[in-house]
């Protein structure tokens, strides 16, 4: 799949970047989580699905909203629940430009995001 096949992940131009490192509801209910994830269009900080409640993809299902970044030092990716489509940028994180320098990223683990110049979907 190829960006402009992804608009959700086309539409994203300044990805929202995590306001806290831990997850907002495995917070609330003592739990533990393994990675975390942003989402793209409320800014809400979720764990991922190898952590055990999975929130990211619960709330993308329960609210619709459907791309998430990774909230991850050094991770720079966007996902695309609806469509499956991921996206990666290899260039340092600069805030605003993820645009430039994106890459084909075949193969990555789901959930998980970051660019949107090449979108492969799964």
């Amino acid at each position: 799949m190829t960006a402009a096949a992804c608009q959700h992940i086309s539409a994203i131009t300044k990805p929202r970047m995590p306001r806290k490192h831990e997850c907002e509801e495995c917070v609330k209910i003592g739990s533990d989580w393994v990675h975390l994830r942003t989402c793209q269009t409320c800014g809400a900080t979720l764990c991922c699905d190898s952590s055990p409640n999975r929130h990211a993809s619960k709330h993308a299902r329960s609210a619709g909203h459907a791309v998430i970044a990774s909230a991850e030092p050094g991770e720079r990716w966007l996902y695309c629940f609806p469509d499956d489509a991921f996206a990666e940028s290899r260039r340092p994180r600069i805030p605003g430009v993820f645009e430039e320098g994106a890459t084909q990223a075949a193969g990555m683990p789901r959930p998980g995001l970051m660019s949107r110049t090449t979108v492969t979907g799964h």
